[in-house]
């Protein structure tokens, strides 16, 4: 995870497409980020398919979906790739199906 930072001071998250060649497919869960967010994410193809975001805590953070599937890409109230979120504990948020 990026050590960078919104203007505000809001964590950055960005998910970078860095699986192996070896494993076309997969699933990781229970990842922590920055910011208070449990992170799982599932590819398929070697492609990101699926992220899953969940707030241990009560957080405001900053999502790069640049490496997401366009159809992943659902605004949080932002611009461009980068969307904005203010979670709170337990809440969740889901790009890609």
């Amino acid at each position: 995870q990026s050590h960078e930072v919104t203007s505000t001071g809001m964590p950055i998250l960005r998910i970078l497409p860095a699986t192996p060649d070896a494993w076309l497919n997969g699933t990781v869960t229970g990842l922590r980020a920055r910011g208070g967010v449990e992170v799982g994410i599932v590819w398929m193809q070697g492609r990101i398919a699926k992220v899953v975001l969940t707030a241990t805590m009560s957080t405001k953070i900053a999502v790069d979906t640049i490496n997401l599937p366009t159809a992943a890409r659902q605004p949080g109230g932002g611009d461009g790739y980068l969307h904005y979120w203010t979670l709170r504990k337990g809440q969740t948020v889901v790009y890609g199906g």
